[in-house]
């Protein structure tokens, strides 16, 4: 039974990649952005927890649609996921002058 953190990972995977054809259990083949669904609900017919399963793909859902979808440049919202200026200051790679978020 996968976690949710290993549910993200694989939605966020499959979001990146959704016409790669993946085979799931012995040959059965789809398209990568069916993957993640395929295996909560094998969780589901195995009689497994699926909340947190599905907490995952939500959580994930939301930071891709939010952080690696919806980057639009002349967008006037407030970017939550940026690192704060202090952490940027403190962290800055000194070979480069870049921090960590570059």
């Amino acid at each position: 039974m996968p976690s949710a953190f290993t549910i993200a990972i694989l939605y966020l995977w499959s979001k990146l990649n959704p016409n790669m054809t993946v085979s799931f259990l012995f040959g059965i083949t789809f398209q990568a952005q069916y993957l993640a669904f395929a295996m909560i609900a094998l969780d589901f017919l195995m009689g497994g927890p699926i909340m947190g399963s599905l907490i995952g793909v939500f959580v994930c859902h939301n930071y891709g649609s939010y952080r690696l979808f919806g980057n639009d440049e002349n967008s006037s919202r407030v970017n939550i996921t940026q690192s704060p200026q202090i952490n940027q200051r403190t962290y800055t790679v000194p070979s480069r002058g870049r921090t960590l978020n570059d």
